[in-house]
């Protein structure tokens, strides 16, 4: 799965643009609303969530790698913390 998505730069480009995203939002909710996330898994989430929403600017070819590429993390969030993950995402 790895090798497929190797060559997508815009598909790194929109999970590195939600990670960047995320950080700077949550960075302000610290600094200006004195909010501080519980668990780190609300980042990992929030940057998915940016993700999913960003999925549609992609070609339908990169949309492809980038769903294979969620599921993979989503198993992963599953295996962590099986009772935080909503099923139907």
């Amino acid at each position: 799965m790895l090798s497929r998505i190797r060559g997508k730069k815009r598909v790194w480009m929109v999970l590195f643009a939600s990670v960047c995203w995320t950080l700077w939002l949550v960075r302000n909710d610290w600094v200006f609303k004195d909010i501080l996330v519980s668990s780190p898994l609300q980042v990992v989430y929030r940057s998915l969530s940016f993700v999913l929403r960003w999925k549609m600017f992609l070609k339908e070819e990169e949309q492809r790698v980038l769903d294979d590429w969620l599921e993979a993390i989503l198993e992963k969030l599953r295996q962590v913390k099986p009772n935080v993950l909503p099923a139907d995402i």
